[in-house]
C-alpha cells in the first residue's frame, strides 16, 4: 500500500488486488480499497454476489416474518372459532336452563297475580263492610271493631300488592314474606288452603329456589326471546278465586238488610 499513496510519485504501482503492475492513475478506489481495471469486473461480480446474498437473506427474513404472521393469524382465527363455539355452547345451556324453568316462572308470576286478586278481595270486603254499615245503621256510624277490621283488610291489601309485585318481578326478596303470609293463609279453608298451599309448594320446590335467585335474573336478561306464559293450574286457581269473589259480592249485595 505504500507505493500507491498520494505522495508516491512512481508512475507504476502494483495492484493491491491482483499484484499486476499498472499506472498509478488508472487505479480505482472504493473507500480504502484500490484495484486496477482488470480487477474491476471480478470485484463487480463479487459486489453483485454480495448484494444478491444480502437480498436473498432479506427475502428469507421477510418470508419468515410473513410465515410467522400467517401462523399468528391462523392461531387467532382458531381462537375466534373456539370462542364462538364456547359462546354457542354456553348459549345453548342458558336456553336449556330457561326452558326447563319456564313453567316455574309462569307459576311464580301467577302467584303474584293471585296476591293481587287477594288484595282486591280484601278491598272488596272493606268496602262491603262500609256499605253494610250504611244499610244497618242509619247514622252511618262504624263500631270500633268494624273500623279495626276494615283497617286490617286495607293493610292486608297493601301487603298483598307488595308481595304480588315481588312475585311478578321474580325477586328473591319475596321468599320470606310470602312464606309467612301463605302459612297464615292456610287456615282460610278451603280456598285459602288450596291457594296458599300451592304457593308454598312453589316456594319450596328446587326449581322455585333457582328461579327466585339473583343469578337467574341474568339468565332471563340474556334470553329475552323466551316468553313466560300462564300455567294451566294457575288458570284454574285464578278462576276459582274470581268465582268465589263474585259469589261473595253478589251475596252481600243481594241479601236483605236485617229488619227489612
Amino acid at each position: 500500500m505504500e507505493d500507491i499513496t498520494i505522495e508516491n510519485s512512481k508512475p507504476y504501482v502494483a495492484c493491491p488486488a491482483c499484484d499486476a503492475v499498472v499506472a498509478r492513475q488508472v487505479l480505482y478506489r472504493d473507500g480504502d480499497v484500490f484495484f486496477c481495471p482488470a480487477c474491476q469486473p471480478e470485484l463487480a461480480r463479487a459486489y453483485a454476489e454480495a448484494a444478491k446474498e444480502q437480498a436473498r437473506e432479506r427475502l428469507v427474513s421477510a418470508e419468515l416474518e410473513l410465515e410467522e404472521s400467517r401462523l399468528e393469524l391462523e392461531e387467532a382465527r382458531y381462537e375466534k372459532i373456539e370462542a364462538e363455539e364456547r359462546h354457542s355452547k354456553a348459549r345453548e345451556k342458558l336456553i336449556s336452563l330457561r326452558k326447563d324453568h319456564i313453567r316455574q316462572e309462569a307459576s311464580l308470576r301467577t302467584a303474584g297475580s293471585l296476591y293481587y286478586i287477594g288484595s282486591g278481595f280484601a278491598v272488596l270486603i272493606a268496602l262491603g263492610m262500609l256499605f253494610w254499615a250504611e244499610r244497618i245503621q242509619p247514622e252511618n256510624q262504624l263500631t270500633t271493631t268494624a273500623k279495626v277490621i276494615i283497617g286490617v283488610h286495607l293493610a292486608l291489601a297493601l301487603v298483598g300488592i307488595w308481595i304480588g309485585r315481588l312475585f311478578r318481578q321474580l325477586s328473591p326478596a319475596v321468599i320470606k314474606p310470602a312464606k309467612f303470609f301463605s302459612t297464615i293463609g292456610l287456615v282460610a279453608f278451603p280456598h285459602g288452603t288450596i291457594i296458599h298451599g300451592y304457593i308454598l309448594h312453589l316456594l319450596r320446590s328446587p326449581k322455585g329456589k333457582v328461579v327466585l335467585s339473583e343469578s337467574y335474573k341474568k339468565v332471563i336478561e340474556r334470553s329475552p326471546e323466551i316468553k313466560c306464559g300462564f300455567s294451566p293450574l294457575a288458570w284454574i286457581v285464578t278462576l276459582l278465586v274470581i268465582l268465589t269473589v263474585c259469589a261473595f259480592v253478589a251475596l252481600k249485595v243481594l241479601s236483605p238488610a236485617p229488619g227489612s
